[in-house]
């Protein structure tokens, strides 16, 4: 019985902590601007403190703070991050994170962004780590002062966090924005060496009028962010309600984003394919990479008739040596995925693998040519993987070597034909077109390939090849009983190797 009423006493003595506890932590959170708190040091005591690193912004909601009011018609999101980020490192120099999931209008409709919200950290002259997290809303990034006023511009180390696809920053329909991009990771003049820029879980959104040219543009930009910066789980697209199409690149990753990323899970509508019509751009892309990154690994990237007819178009364009593009489907442009297609000089070690092609809706002139296509300059280039739908393309055309491992253009193979693996080694001594090749790609188990696959496989199967064959030096390993291997002969037929 003694032990009993001990253990009896022991448990109203918890519960009555615990009250305590979150009495004191109620008071407190009341108390402070911030939903935070945290356990401090109070001479001898241990006392619960106001969270310094640690900011709710819709405490600055109201004019003078604490009101948690965010409605009224001078209500501005931005302004409110504005003043959470100055109260966050008036208390915290280190940096920490600004709580904006809160800050939310009376009722329907957009929230009006008039203003650059980062100018507290902009005035620093070295900027500490800051997450901003955003609302389960939009977002209207909207120029009141000329062209240009309306882009984000993030600074060094902070960190944009939306709620997934219901984040949503959107642009305005009649102006234009800072070299006509939404968002900037940095500043344009790369005056400062940018780190540690990252944008997840939201979608960005141009309203750029399709009928306008002069209010196109594109979703992010990075010229100058490099290590620890990135791009995760983000959408970009035009006003899918008009609709409209983006203007410019949906991300671009310019020269001096140097060993930024990697990029993974990237969704672009560069152009509503589901709608036909040739007034959209047709020279607009999915992402642009101009400089060495760690990858763009899972994108999917639509485009439309105008973009799959026009053979200046390509989803993914990729300008720079030591880039890896994994995990990709691309629907309605003239090329997937497009290596060194503005010659910018010669490019290497490329690695290419799991790419999907096909056409958007029932659009003509919609689907993709070539799924890969490499273009001049190019050398040390790995791809694996590739197939395209459409009827007739190729998976991969190679422009150095003049190579195309097409589709299934007849009968007897396997469709959509996958690539299996191409690789484009360096150029072998002074002879013009003489490179470093290997390629096994399944096609057609007698003729392995059309007349204008000029790239030689090496095929293992159990069916005896016979018959007239298109690419001298092309292998098969023959499997049966008594099998061996045979060569494709220049003269177009096979022979038994001794």
């Amino acid at each position: 019985m003694a032990r009993a009423r001990l253990l009896c006493g022991s448990r109203l003595m918890l519960l009555a902590l615990i009250m305590g506890v979150l009495m004191a932590g109620s008071t407190r959170t009341a108390a402070q601007e911030g939903d935070k708190t945290v356990w401090a040091q109070s001479g001898a005591s241990t006392v619960l403190a106001a969270s310094t690193i640690w900011v709710d912004a819709t405490s600055f909601c109201g004019t003078g703070g604490g009101t948690n009011n965010c409605n009224g018609a001078s209500f501005d999101f931005c302004t409110v991050v504005s003043k959470a980020l100055t109260q966050l490192l008036s208390v915290s120099p280190a940096g920490g994170v600004v709580d904006a999931r809160g800050v939310l209008p009376f009722g329907a409709g957009t929230e009006p962004c008039s203003s650059d919200p980062f100018v507290p950290l902009e005035t620093l002259s070295l900027n500490p780590p800051v997450t901003i997290l955003l609302p389960a809303y939009n977002i209207e990034l909207n120029p009141t002062s000329g062209a240009g006023s309306g882009t984000w511009v993030l600074p060094n180390n902070v960190r944009l966090v939306g709620t997934g696809f219901q984040t949503v920053l959107l642009g305005a329909a009649t102006c234009c924005y800072t070299a006509g991009y939404l968002i900037d990771m940095g500043s344009l003049t790369c005056s400062t060496g940018y780190t540690g820029i990252g944008i997840e879980h939201l979608q960005v959104v141009t309203q750029a009028l399709a009928t306008t040219p002069s209010t196109y543009y594109g979703g992010i930009d990075n010229e100058c962010a490099g290590e620890g910066s990135y791009v995760s789980d983000v959408k970009i697209s035009g006003n899918p309600s008009t609709p409209t199409a983006l203007g410019a690149v949906g991300l671009m990753i310019g020269a001096g984003a140097v060993n930024s990323g990697p990029y993974t899970d990237i969704y672009v509508v560069a152009a509503p394919g589901n709608t036909c019509g040739s007034s959209y751009p047709s020279n607009v892309s999915c992402v642009s990479v101009l400089t060495q990154t760690r990858g763009i690994h899972g994108i999917s990237c639509l485009g439309s008739e105008a973009t799959g007819a026009s053979s200046v178009s390509a989803g993914i364009l990729v300008n720079a040596s030591n880039n890896s593009i994994e995990d990709v489907h691309v629907e309605s442009f003239y090329d997937g995925v497009a290596l060194n297609d503005t010659s910018l000089g010669a490019i290497n070690n490329i690695f290419v693998s799991n790419v999907s092609a096909g056409d958007t809706g029932a659009c003509p002139s919609g689907g993709v040519v070539n799924a890969v296509h490499v273009y001049s300059g190019v050398t040390n280039a790995t791809i694996t993987e590739v197939s395209n739908i459409n009827k007739p393309a190729y998976s991969i055309e190679d422009d150095v070597t003049g190579a195309k491992v097409e589709n299934c253009n007849g009968t007897g193979c396997a469709f959509p034909i996958t690539s299996g693996l191409y690789v484009l080694g360096g150029s072998e001594g002074s002879t013009a077109g003489q490179y470093t090749r290997l390629a096994t790609t399944p096609a057609n188990p007698t003729v392995y390939g059309g007349s204008s696959t000029v790239v030689p496989v090496w095929g293992v199967g159990s069916t005896l090849p016979s018959g007239s064959c298109y690419i001298p030096g092309t292998l098969l390993s023959y499997t049966s009983t008594g099998g061996g291997i045979y060569a494709c002969t220049s003269g177009g037929s096979w022979a038994a190797l001794p």
